[in-house]
Protein backbone atom coordinates (compact mmCIF):
# COMPACT_ATOMS: atom_id res chain seq x y z
CA UNK A 1 0.00 0.00 0.00
CA UNK A 2 1.48 3.39 -1.01
CA UNK A 3 1.83 6.25 1.70
CA UNK A 4 -0.19 9.05 0.07
CA UNK A 5 1.95 12.46 0.77
CA UNK A 6 0.27 16.24 1.34
CA UNK A 7 2.12 18.85 0.05
CA UNK A 8 2.74 21.85 2.43
CA UNK A 9 0.20 24.12 0.95
CA UNK A 10 -2.34 20.80 1.65
CA UNK A 11 -1.35 20.44 5.16
CA UNK A 12 -2.46 23.84 5.98
CA UNK A 13 -5.68 24.02 4.68
CA UNK A 14 -6.40 20.37 6.33
CA UNK A 15 -4.93 21.76 9.71
CA UNK A 16 -6.65 25.46 9.30
CA UNK A 17 -9.98 23.46 8.92
CA UNK A 18 -9.25 20.90 11.95
CA UNK A 19 -8.58 24.11 14.30
CA UNK A 20 -12.00 25.49 12.96
CA UNK A 21 -13.59 22.21 13.46
CA UNK A 22 -11.74 22.07 17.28
CA UNK A 23 -12.35 25.61 18.47
CA UNK A 24 -16.18 24.78 17.28
CA UNK A 25 -15.80 21.29 19.25
CA UNK A 26 -15.21 23.57 22.14
CA UNK A 27 -17.55 26.05 22.24
CA UNK A 28 -20.30 23.62 22.16
CA UNK A 29 -18.95 21.40 24.55
CA UNK A 30 -18.37 24.98 27.08
CA UNK A 31 -22.74 25.42 26.43
CA UNK A 32 -23.64 21.67 26.43
CA UNK A 33 -22.02 21.75 30.15
CA UNK A 34 -23.99 24.98 31.36
CA UNK A 35 -27.00 24.00 29.78
CA UNK A 36 -26.70 20.12 31.26
CA UNK A 37 -25.90 21.63 34.57
CA UNK A 38 -28.81 24.74 34.64
CA UNK A 39 -31.33 21.76 33.43
CA UNK A 40 -30.46 19.31 36.04
CA UNK A 41 -30.53 22.41 38.48
CA UNK A 42 -33.78 23.52 37.12
CA UNK A 43 -34.97 19.71 37.78
CA UNK A 44 -34.87 19.40 41.11
CA UNK A 45 -35.90 22.92 42.09
CA UNK A 46 -39.42 21.66 40.21
CA UNK A 47 -39.07 18.16 41.67
CA UNK A 48 -38.63 19.96 45.37
CA UNK A 49 -42.05 21.90 44.76
CA UNK A 50 -43.90 20.00 43.24
CA UNK A 51 -43.71 16.22 43.76
CA UNK A 52 -41.82 16.04 47.59
CA UNK A 53 -41.64 19.35 49.48
CA UNK A 54 -38.66 19.74 51.70
CA UNK A 55 -40.79 18.32 55.18
CA UNK A 56 -41.75 15.08 53.30
CA UNK A 57 -38.28 14.72 51.72
CA UNK A 58 -35.75 12.27 52.80
CA UNK A 59 -31.90 11.80 52.36
CA UNK A 60 -31.50 15.56 51.68
CA UNK A 61 -27.65 15.19 51.86
CA UNK A 62 -27.81 13.69 48.60
CA UNK A 63 -29.36 16.67 47.15
CA UNK A 64 -27.46 19.11 48.63
CA UNK A 65 -23.99 17.28 47.72
CA UNK A 66 -25.52 17.05 44.02
CA UNK A 67 -26.34 20.46 43.89
CA UNK A 68 -23.16 21.67 45.33
CA UNK A 69 -21.53 19.44 42.63
CA UNK A 70 -23.40 21.12 39.67
CA UNK A 71 -22.88 24.59 40.93
CA UNK A 72 -19.10 23.55 41.27
CA UNK A 73 -19.15 22.35 37.67
CA UNK A 74 -20.75 26.06 36.83
CA UNK A 75 -17.88 28.22 38.33
CA UNK A 76 -14.64 25.70 37.51
CA UNK A 77 -16.71 26.49 33.72
CA UNK A 78 -16.85 29.88 34.34
CA UNK A 79 -13.05 29.95 35.58
CA UNK A 80 -12.26 27.85 32.93
CA UNK A 81 -12.73 30.61 30.10
CA UNK A 82 -11.39 33.17 31.51
CA UNK A 83 -8.05 31.23 32.12
CA UNK A 84 -8.25 29.95 28.43
CA UNK A 85 -8.51 34.08 27.17
CA UNK A 86 -5.80 34.30 29.47
CA UNK A 87 -3.54 31.87 28.10
CA UNK A 88 -4.44 32.92 24.64
CA UNK A 89 -2.74 36.29 25.61
CA UNK A 90 -0.09 35.08 27.14
CA UNK A 91 0.26 32.61 24.15
CA UNK A 92 0.06 35.74 21.48
CA UNK A 93 2.56 37.76 23.53
CA UNK A 94 4.96 34.77 23.38
CA UNK A 95 4.68 34.60 19.17
CA UNK A 96 4.96 38.46 19.50
CA UNK A 97 8.20 37.84 21.26
CA UNK A 98 9.79 35.05 19.80
CA UNK A 99 9.82 33.07 22.48
CA UNK A 100 11.60 29.42 21.87
CA UNK A 101 9.90 26.47 21.80
CA UNK A 102 6.70 27.65 21.84
CA UNK A 103 4.57 24.69 20.88
CA UNK A 104 6.03 22.72 24.24
CA UNK A 105 4.14 25.64 26.14
CA UNK A 106 1.40 26.21 23.97
CA UNK A 107 1.02 22.00 24.18
CA UNK A 108 1.47 22.72 28.51
CA UNK A 109 -1.19 25.07 28.75
CA UNK A 110 -3.92 23.19 26.62
CA UNK A 111 -3.58 20.49 28.72
CA UNK A 112 -3.82 22.37 31.83
CA UNK A 113 -7.22 23.44 29.84
CA UNK A 114 -8.05 19.66 28.90
CA UNK A 115 -7.77 18.74 32.42
CA UNK A 116 -10.13 21.68 33.67
CA UNK A 117 -12.76 20.41 30.83
CA UNK A 118 -12.25 16.59 32.11
CA UNK A 119 -12.99 17.46 35.75
CA UNK A 120 -16.36 19.44 35.33
CA UNK A 121 -17.55 16.66 32.86
CA UNK A 122 -16.44 14.61 35.84
CA UNK A 123 -18.21 17.13 38.68
CA UNK A 124 -21.40 16.97 36.30
CA UNK A 125 -21.70 13.58 36.55
CA UNK A 126 -21.33 13.30 39.77
CA UNK A 127 -23.85 16.15 40.98
CA UNK A 128 -26.32 14.32 38.32
CA UNK A 129 -25.59 11.04 39.76
CA UNK A 130 -26.41 12.43 43.62
CA UNK A 131 -29.50 13.88 42.01
CA UNK A 132 -30.43 10.88 40.23
CA UNK A 133 -30.10 8.67 43.73
CA UNK A 134 -31.95 11.43 46.05
CA UNK A 135 -34.70 11.48 43.50
CA UNK A 136 -35.10 7.69 43.11
CA UNK A 137 -35.02 7.36 47.24
CA UNK A 138 -37.82 9.71 47.45
CA UNK A 139 -40.24 8.05 44.95
CA UNK A 140 -39.31 4.66 46.39
CA UNK A 141 -40.23 5.92 49.76
CA UNK A 142 -43.40 8.02 48.40
CA UNK A 143 -44.87 4.59 46.61
CA UNK A 144 -43.70 2.74 50.08
CA UNK A 145 -45.77 5.46 51.75
CA UNK A 146 -48.65 5.55 49.25
CA UNK A 147 -49.11 9.33 50.19
CA UNK A 148 -48.28 11.15 46.53
CA UNK A 149 -49.77 14.40 47.10
CA UNK A 150 -51.95 14.46 44.27
CA UNK A 151 -53.70 11.43 45.62
CA UNK A 152 -56.87 12.56 47.14
CA UNK A 153 -58.14 9.13 48.22
CA UNK A 154 -54.81 8.25 50.38
CA UNK A 155 -55.56 10.90 53.16
CA UNK A 156 -55.74 14.66 51.36
CA UNK A 157 -57.64 17.43 51.72
CA UNK A 158 -59.88 16.82 48.51
CA UNK A 159 -61.99 14.34 48.39
CA UNK A 160 -63.49 12.46 45.24
CA UNK A 161 -67.05 11.74 46.74
CA UNK A 162 -69.10 14.24 48.45
CA UNK A 163 -71.58 13.22 51.30
CA UNK A 164 -75.28 13.88 51.62
CA UNK A 165 -75.62 16.29 54.33
CA UNK A 166 -77.62 15.51 57.18
CA UNK A 167 -81.24 17.03 57.39
CA UNK A 168 -83.29 18.45 60.49
CA UNK A 169 -85.57 15.47 61.58
CA UNK A 170 -89.04 15.88 59.46
CA UNK A 171 -92.71 16.79 62.01
CA UNK A 172 -94.67 14.02 61.05
CA UNK A 173 -96.75 14.01 64.71
CA UNK A 174 -98.96 16.82 64.32
CA UNK A 175 -96.80 19.28 65.65
CA UNK A 176 -94.90 16.93 68.37
CA UNK A 177 -91.11 16.87 68.06
CA UNK A 178 -89.21 13.87 68.28
CA UNK A 179 -86.18 13.39 69.28
CA UNK A 180 -83.34 11.62 67.00
CA UNK A 181 -84.59 8.25 68.66
CA UNK A 182 -88.40 8.59 67.43
CA UNK A 183 -89.59 9.41 71.14
CA UNK A 184 -92.18 11.92 71.22
CA UNK A 185 -91.56 14.61 73.57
Amino acid sequence: MEKEELSQEEKEKNRSAFEKIKEKCEDDFEKQITFINAGALGLTFTFIEKIVPFPNAIQLWLLIVGWLFLIWTLLVNLGSHYYSKHQIDKTIDDMDNNVPNLHLIINKRNRIINSINISTIITLVLGIFFIVIFVSVNAINMAKQGNGQNNPQKGGKEQLRRTIPKVAPVNNNGGKQTDSSGTKK
